[in-house]
């Protein structure tokens, strides 16, 4: 089985860091690794895919934008 975390990179603001929607997704998953390996069930963690974030007009500055398109393609290789 094969667990894949998806995070936006988006800045939150001073109280978290940028990468806050990737870390905690990889930290479930891992979780939930060691709960499947309890049950005899192998898995692995496939490297997070970073999703753009801030959509709208403006950019935030950690922030970044991927054209949905872009994604689409990037997931499917």
């Amino acid at each position: 089985m094969v667990l894949w975390g998806l995070g936006v990179i988006e800045q939150h603001g001073p109280h978290l860091p940028a990468g806050t929607d990737v870390y905690m997704p990889s930290e479930l998953l891992r979780r939930v690794r060691t709960i499947l390996a309890t049950k005899g069930v192998s898995s692995v963690i496939m490297p997070p895919f970073l999703l753009g974030g801030e959509s709208g007009e403006r950019i935030v500055s950690g922030s970044f934008v991927v054209r949905p398109e872009i994604m689409i393609e990037l997931m499917s290789i």
